[in-house]
């Protein structure tokens, strides 16, 4: 293979191997601060750490039920101060985290992990999402998106159980609805309205709102 082809061709690939060495840096520090600190750390939210945790802890001691499954954010010991709802968000994440929490025997560290595990496919549809708009005008290296976000934005989402599903949540869809456009499947239809319907009952409605305005443009643009 002559030179200039396999610079090219590794030129190609820069961009892929950037990102996944990004996310490979991001997700070993992710470890380390989960391994050294128990709650929370020096990169958490801890406002959103805390509420997230009280209400699954209640929904663990109370029942889902006694609240209907929305948030209870009180820390009072006494059953009569249960539940004072907190229903401008949905609950997704509380309702899970309280599964996760009790599965994981009250671990911390581990019900960190697990939902911090949603951020790498998450991470990949992103991604592909990006080569989905960007292949349309000819343009390569959409890894590097995940340079724009930031890296504190995606280690951020990481330690927060309400953040770390939306990618995974909100790009995926986009990426079936674009494939089904181009490929078929009807697999992909019923994955996406999965995902968007999770989506609606998890995540915070800023985010939601970025989708359903993503999900307006495709259907203008018609994608």
């Amino acid at each position: 293979m002559p030179f200039s082809e396999r610079m090219a061709r590794m030129i190609r690939k820069g961009p892929a191997v950037a990102a996944i060495f990004l996310v490979g840096i991001i997700y070993a520090l992710h470890l380390h601060v989960t391994f050294r600190y128990e709650h929370v750390n020096p990169i958490s939210n801890v406002e959103e750490w805390a509420y997230t945790n009280i209400a699954a802890n209640n929904f663990l001691r109370f029942g889902f039920l006694n609240s209907l499954f929305l948030q209870d954010h009180s820390t009072s010991p006494y059953p009569e101060d249960h539940p004072f709802v907190y229903n401008h968000m949905p609950a997704g994440a509380e309702n899970a985290a309280a599964v996760v929490l009790k599965v994981t025997g009250h671990d911390y560290r581990w019900t960190r992990f697990f939902f911090a595990a949603f951020m790498l496919p998450g991470l990949y549809f992103f991604v592909r999402f990006a080569q989905l708009l960007f292949s349309r005008v000819n343009l390569g290296g959409a890894p590097l998106v995940l340079f724009a976000a930031s890296p504190f934005v995606i280690i951020s989402h990481m330690e927060a159980q309400i953040h770390s599903v939306f990618l995974l949540l909100g790009f995926a869809p986009l990426v079936w609805l674009i494939e089904h456009a181009e490929r078929g499947g009807r697999w992909r239809l019923w994955c996406a309205g999965t995902a968007l319907f999770v989506l609606g009952i998890y995540v915070q409605y800023v985010l939601v709102a970025a989708i359903v305005f993503a999900l307006l443009s495709m259907g203008t643009s018609g994608s």
